[in-house]
């Protein structure tokens, strides 16, 4: 019963550990031909802040 107590938590821990953010550079988002990108939106999704990138 106790190992059950242990095992539990630790499980938890782990899968909330293995949800860490993920940096990408631009041309891994997009794997077009970034000549052809005249604007970029970027959106914070919990802020829902705007940064908007215009060429």
């Amino acid at each position: 019963m106790n190992a059950q107590k242990l095992l539990i938590p630790l499980f938890l821990f782990f899968l909330l550990a293995g949800c860490g953010l993920e940096t990408k550079t631009l041309p891994e988002f997009y794997e077009e031909d970034l000549e052809d990108v005249t604007k970029i939106t970027i959106i914070d999704g919990s802020t829902g802040y705007k940064k908007v990138i215009n060429d």
